[in-house]
């Protein structure tokens, strides 16, 4: 085989490791973002240090994402760097433990204590919510459009099969296949066993 063939086979190889990779961080978020979000903390929210995921539930905040979106938020967003037009997490006052994301519309001052004045964007005219700055759990840095559909995939048997087992087993097969290649028995003889 040609020097063109063997940097085409080394390229090819290292585009494998760098999905393999992607695939399994992925993986790895969407199972993260399925886990229940406990009693409404930012510490109870699954995801990665400061960083968490939400499935969005509902269309109350289309066009900007829509149900079955996946939302990365930052929990360490100051209070105080919050201003109207943001989108923040924050417990709800209806179900308690399921967060709620909506864009800041304004603030107000109740008996010396500043609230925000939230709606989702697809409700014009409905009625907001008033948040109080302790319930916010982060403000919204990210979306994965159809993510949460992914994680309630991986979740299901079928699922887990296609998007985590399969993957896993093709990428050993194609790593076997290299191994036996002539090729690589000879610049690796100590591979081959007689």
């Amino acid at each position: 085989m040609g020097r063109t063939g063997r940097y085409f086979r080394t390229a090819a190889n290292a585009l494998l490791i760098i999905i393999l990779v992607l695939a399994g961080l992925l993986a790895a978020l969407f199972l993260l973002a399925n886990r229940p979000a406990g009693g409404g903390r930012a510490e109870d929210i699954p995801g990665i240090g400061r960083y968490k995921v939400l499935v969005v539930l509902s269309d109350s905040m289309r066009p900007a994402f829509a149900a079955g979106d996946l939302v990365v938020i930052d929990t360490a967003a100051a209070e105080d760097e919050i201003k109207q037009g943001d989108i923040i997490a924050f417990r709800g006052s209806g179900k308690p433990g399921v967060p709620l994301v909506h864009r800041v519309a304004g603030t107000e001052e109740i008996n010396g204590e500043t609230f925000f004045y939230t709606r989702g964007d697809a409700g014009s005219t409905a009625a907001g919510e008033l948040v109080r700055p302790p319930d916010v759990l982060g403000c919204y840095l990210f979306k994965v459009p159809y993510g949460g559909y992914l994680t309630r995939l991986v979740h299901t048997r079928a699922g887990f099969f296609m998007l985590v087992i399969l993957p896993a087993v093709l990428a050993f097969l194609l790593e076997v296949k290299l191994l036996k290649r002539k090729d690589l028995k000879e610049r690796l003889p100590w591979l081959e066993r007689s």
